[in-house]
């Protein structure tokens, strides 16, 4: 067995992007279903519409819920919650530039409000906007550090822009916090693997004909 067939071996363990599709159900499922009706102190009044979306939202009644809660923010626009919930609604419809701008004016209003930073993340991930992704998952990390949701997608976001070691780091942070969840779990596996992926390689671009190559190739046929 060569060097090479090792790391392509490594390589082909590693899942496909869907796992990430996955992650993000579960990701946003974990804010989606348990959201409350939260007072701005820039609202007197929750807005009737506002407590009728919540309903919808949780009976995954999504389009109404959508309705509903941008009548809430045409009604009161200083309502950080109104705002926050509408662009969950339109990150699971699949709007992610509309949940973005929601997302963003949430937080203008309320700066620390908890999951806001992070499904802003989750929506620049979905559009491919690796920098912008990992800046809000990382506010997130830093107002909220015992979060493991946000910690496992600083991860994926690191994965995405091929810097396995970050991504490590973020989700063995996720795994202590959460150490029986599948999906910290699987994407903390995909990193170490690359990082191993990666440390292999270097070691025989280094010196491929160094004892430590051979007891890499060693243990590959040991382990086929």
């Amino acid at each position: 067995m060569t060097v090479r067939s090792v790391l392509f071996r490594v390589n082909e363990l590693l899942p496909s992007s869907s796992s990430y599709q996955r992650a993000w159900r579960a990701g946003l499922g974990w804010l989606l279903f348990t959201a409350s009706i939260c007072v701005s102190a820039q609202v007197s009044v929750v807005p009737p519409e506002f407590i009728q979306a919540t309903q919808d939202m949780r009976e995954g009644k999504l389009r109404e819920a959508a309705d509903g809660f941008a009548a809430a923010v045409r009604r009161q626009p200083g309502f950080a919650e109104a705002h926050f919930n509408l662009g969950l609604v339109d990150e699971e419809l699949g709007k992610y530039d509309e949940a973005i701008v929601s997302l963003r004016e949430a937080l203008k209003l309320k700066p620390h409000l908890h999951g806001a930073s992070l499904f802003l993340g989750i929506a620049e991930f979905r559009l491919n906007h690796l920098d912008d992704a990992a800046a809000a998952v990382q506010k997130e990390t830093s107002a909220y550090p015992k979060d493991a949701p946000a910690w496992m997608w600083l991860g994926v976001v690191r994965l995405a822009q091929d810097r396995p070691e970050d991504a490590a780091d973020a989700l063995d942070k996720a795994a202590k916090l959460s150490p029986d969840d599948q999906d910290i779990l699987y994407h903390r596996g995909r990193a170490h693997l690359l990082v191993s992926k990666n440390s292999y390689a270097e070691m025989f671009k280094a010196n491929p004909d160094s004892w430590l190559v051979h007891r890499v190739l060693a243990q590959a046929n040991a382990e086929a």
